[in-house]
């Protein structure tokens, strides 16, 4: 149990709290913050793109802390759907600001490290490194930034920006990297990855953990959330085959050219949490000591 700092009990509202992010952090909230309330409204309950709804669920619910969560994740989608991709990731995010600055209360933005333009092997580091527009790689990324901007053009004090890394996690919600190899590896002993491009694995559990005990830290402002290395896809699904305790699948490397898809991805996108390790907050874990224990410990898996 986390030692509560004062006897005042909160309201956390969650915005998009059906995800694998929300998922976690309701889990926390309610295992480890017994004094913490949470609101968790899914998109039926509340239209990001409805100032008025947005505002007046605000003012229903008076919340200390708003997570919004709510966003279109999906890079090629919203590659090729940028109009309902901004309404959602620019203009929803424009009604939370306005609302959070009606009831004066604490905004939380999960953002990305894709805002990151990831060229020339940079490490990113998020007390020296700023991200710019126009060098930001794909439509979403776009859409991301854009977003941490808004909060400071509506002046937001109390603000955290989770610049998160390549997500794993979520057991059978997984469908992300790791849950799709899992279920390749069930159908196919061959398989063919990229070996040219760089991500951060990171653990949607250690992401909770770090982000909630930020949140409590009250030191606001933007923060990588990402966990520690770096690998390609090819490194990345060896490990995950590798942990899973299966036997003969064959990884194949290729070159990302030979794999077609609608959005434009960054080559290296490797960042380092220096803002958390200058308060002492760095909690996350190298990736592969992440993904062993989420695949066998969270997952149980067994030998062949």
């Amino acid at each position: 149990m986390i030692k509560q700092k004062n006897d005042k009990q909160q309201t956390y509202l969650i915005t998009g709290a059906k995800g694998i992010i929300g998922e976690e952090i309701i889990n926390q909230l309610n295992d480890h913050y017994h004094w913490i309330n949470h609101i968790d409204l899914g998109l039926e309950e509340m239209d990001v793109t409805n100032y008025q709804q947005v505002l007046k669920k605000f003012k229903q619910y008076k919340p200390d802390t708003v997570i919004h969560l709510a966003a279109i994740t999906n890079v090629d989608w919203c590659e090729e759907n940028p109009a309902k991709c901004k309404d959602v990731n620019v203009d929803g995010v424009k009604n939370i600001c306005r609302a959070v600055k009606e009831i004066n209360t604490t905004l939380v933005y999960p953002s990305t490290f894709y805002v990151y333009n990831g060229k020339d092997g940079k490490i990113f580091d998020d007390r020296t490194d700023q991200p710019k527009l126009n060098k930001v790689i794909g439509y979403y990324s776009k859409t991301k930034l854009l977003g941490e901007q808004l909060i400071k053009k509506y002046k937001i004090n109390k603000y955290y920006v989770i610049r998160i890394g390549a997500l794993f996690g979520g057991r059978k919600r997984d469908k992300k990297f790791v849950g799709k190899i899992l279920k390749l590896i069930e159908q196919e002993n061959e398989l063919k990855m990229i070996n040219d491009r760089f991500i951060q694995p990171t653990y949607v559990k250690d992401l909770v953990t770090n982000m909630l005990k930020l949140i409590m830290s009250e030191n606001y402002g933007t923060y990588n959330i990402v966990g520690h290395g770096s690998a390609t896809y090819y490194q990345y699904a060896k490990k995950i085959i590798e942990y899973a305790r299966k036997k003969n699948i064959k990884v194949i490397p290729i070159n990302s050219s030979q794999f077609k898809e609608k959005a434009p991805r960054a080559k290296n996108l490797t960042a380092i949490n220096g803002k958390l390790q200058d308060i002492n907050l760095d909690l996350m874990r190298k990736w592969q000591v992440a993904l062993k224990d989420y695949i066998q410990n969270d997952l149980k898996y067994k030998s062949d």
